[in-house]
């Protein structure tokens, strides 16, 4: 039996030439989005792309017929030595820079991305891809968008008060323009995320569709870490307020801090402290305060058998009635029925 398929492996396998790559190289490039439809997308003549009609995979390995997800998400090496005119889909596109680097135009923008980092691309976006040489290697991780919604950004946001700021804004920016570059290229976990990514949708094992999904997860979870930097080196820079060492101190102070209590740690005006929070997160104080409670309750009812009743003292809460209300309120059902419902799924 032939073991899995090994990063080293698929390193060699994505610089092999592909038939359409000779082909390129013979120098007789061809259109290669030919026989496609076009239409005019936010002023810019695009052709027209769909899941329905896109080579699935690499090309000269199919698509794994065992895998759920499979119709979700795929996994598509860029053809390189020729030029990728500009063009929309219905899919959200992670584009990772594998190797080389990759000069990408989206709606009138320019950018050169390099080794190890990531764009994310929303459905209707027109971009093109400049010819990428013999060391360039970009690969396209297509996601159905009712994969993403449903799987990944709800279920990251309400881990913490800190992540779902983090997932607002990434859903705010890609809301905004579309798109956001993750400058990743110094994250050791992308490339080795986004490796095993692919060599699991290349070469599945028996539990495939849970390590898809865990790693897809994964690789999310890194690149909000590095969107944090990015927000970070932005504000500082920018000479703005940052808002996040104070979501950091709600977090672990979430049981007794107050608005004053807050206040006074930073050196700051409360009534300064609740306008930054406003404008910044969306929320006052007190909501925060809130969620970080029951995002930490709901975590404490999934990975413990203590009481509901100790759930409740453990985060803050001396009213049980409150608490059974405002968690119904946050997740749709009791307690009990969020407790019950992960052993479920467990």
């Amino acid at each position: 039996m032939e073991g899995p398929l090994e990063p080293e492996e698929l390193s060699s396998r994505l610089f092999r030439h592909t038939p359409s790559e000779e082909e390129n190289l013979r120098g007789n490039a061809a259109n290669v989005f030919e026989g496609r439809p076009k239409r005019v997308v936010n002023g810019i003549d695009s052709f027209v792309l769909s899941t329905e009609r896109m080579d699935r995979m690499l090309d000269e390995v199919p698509s794994s017929p065992d895998i759920d997800t499979a119709t979700l998400l795929h996994v598509k090496k860029t053809t390189r030595f020729q030029y990728h005119p500009m063009h929309v889909h219905n899919w959200i596109e992670f584009g990772y820079v594998f190797s080389g680097t990759c000069r990408q135009h989206v709606n009138d923008s320019t950018y050169d991305l390099i080794k190890g980092e990531v764009i994310l691309i929303d459905t209707n976006v027109p971009h093109s891809i400049e010819p990428l040489g013999e060391d360039d290697i970009y690969l396209s991780l297509v996601v159905e968008k009712s994969y993403l919604n449903a799987s990944f950004f709800n279920r990251l946001a309400r881990k913490s008060i800190l992540s779902e700021f983090f997932v607002n804004a990434i859903n705010d920016r890609a809301r905004h323009s579309s798109y956001i570059i993750f400058h990743s290229s110094d994250s050791h976990r992308v490339p080795l995320f986004f490796n095993e990514l692919v060599c699991e949708i290349l070469d599945p094992s028996l539990n495939s569709e849970s390590i898809v999904d865990n790693l897809l997860s994964l690789i999310i979870n890194e690149l909000i870490n590095v969107y944090r930097r990015d927000y970070f080196n932005e504000t500082k820079e920018g000479g703005r307020f940052s808002i996040l060492p104070v979501l950091t101190y709600i977090e672990k102070n979430y049981r007794d801090c107050t608005l004053e209590s807050t206040a006074e740690h930073f050196a700051i005006n409360p009534n300064y402290l609740t306008t930054m929070l406003k404008e910044q997160t969306g929320q006052s104080f007190k909501p925060l305060v809130q969620t970080q409670r029951l995002n930490t309750a709901a975590r404490l009812l999934s990975n413990s058998s203590i009481s509901v009743e100790e759930v409740a003292s453990r985060v803050g809460y001396a009213n049980m009635s409150f608490f059974y209300r405002k968690f119904s309120d946050r997740f749709g059902m009791t307690p009990k029925e969020y407790r019950d419902q992960t052993l479920i799924s467990a």
